[in-house]
């Protein structure tokens, strides 16, 4: 798909004819320019930025993960520190933060939760998740929980 913008100064008015014509070569009508062109091969579908409603299957503490069905073939992975519960603060984790916050106190298995994949499925792992979810737009990013 490809948006074109025409060039020229706005509001110029144009023939009835030029706009109603369509080009069968698939090169942009005179006056027009590429301004975006987007791309999707269909051996190559990605999952990235798709928000799903999943239920979490397993959660371990050791990993500080839990793993979340979200209907893909894999469940997919959740790292503690992408975890965002609304009225739960959240420290930032690292070497030397001291404790931080355990994933077992934040979630339990059956438990329903809304996350974004950030990573596709590779071979034998699942898809990496987040529960900061963000859409993104042409002119900016929406989040709702930032």
């Amino acid at each position: 798909m490809a948006l074109l913008e025409a060039s020229g100064t706005p509001g110029a008015s144009r023939s009835a004819s030029t706009k109603s014509r369509k080009r069968a070569s698939g090169a942009p009508e005179a006056g027009y320019r590429i301004a975006e062109l987007y791309l999707e091969r269909r051996g190559g579908r990605s999952i990235v930025g798709n928000i799903y409603k999943g239920k979490v299957d397993n959660v371990l503490p050791g990993l500080e993960a839990a793993f979340v069905d979200i209907g893909l073939e894999k469940n997919g992975f959740l790292h503690v520190d992408e975890i965002v519960l609304p009225g739960v603060e959240a420290p930032k984790r690292g070497r030397g933060s001291g404790s931080g916050r355990k994933i077992s106190d934040l979630l339990g298995p059956g438990q329903e939760i809304v996350v974004q994949v950030v990573k596709d499925p590779l071979k034998t792992k699942g898809a990496r998740l987040s529960m900061e979810l963000t859409i993104a737009g042409r002119y900016m990013v929406y989040a709702p929980t930032g």
